[in-house]
């Protein structure tokens, strides 16, 4: 097994930006997932503190929206990382193929590279639905107030 170290360094190098931005946007999932799963047990401690009234009925809505969010965000978070495990995997399979040239690993990477691109589509998309979502309990938390005519 004779190589250069540059060899494998030129070979990982492009590959690991993209690693990387694949990283930051699994940070972002984890953040709004995270997020939202405080607010949606923040909620279910308020619902639970015998709330009357309309800002009951309101807790009871925002509930609603924040489970959707949650379970989005957490289906959106474990598909952004297995779409990182595949791109980690061809970044690997790069730097295994710099030092022992085994020509079939091209058959890994490629697939691994593809996939993993494709696999951060859905959860970008799942995040623009969050983001929607996030504008019925904002709408909402007006309701309960007389001074805003219970309108937002």
């Amino acid at each position: 097994m004779d190589f250069e170290l540059n060899d494998v360094m030129e070979a990982v190098g492009p590959s690991a930006a993209l690693v990387f931005a694949a990283w930051l946007f699994m940070q972002l999932l984890q953040q709004r997932y995270t997020a939202a799963y405080t607010r949606y047990r923040e909620l279910v401690q308020a619902y639970r503190a015998d709330l009357e009234g309309k800002r009951r009925d309101v807790i009871k809505d925002e509930i609603k929206v924040y489970y959707r969010r949650v379970k989005m965000m957490l289906y959106a978070t474990n598909i952004g990382m297995f779409a990182a495990i595949l791109l980690l995997v061809a970044l690997a399979t790069s730097g295994i193929n710099a030092m022992i040239a085994l020509d079939w690993l091209k058959y890994i990477v490629g697939p691994c590279i593809v996939f993993g691109l494709l696999l951060v589509i859905p959860p970008a998309i799942m995040l623009i639905r969050e983001n929607m979502l996030i504008k019925q309990p904002i709408d909402a938390e007006l309701a309960d107030l007389d001074d805003f005519g219970g309108k937002s």
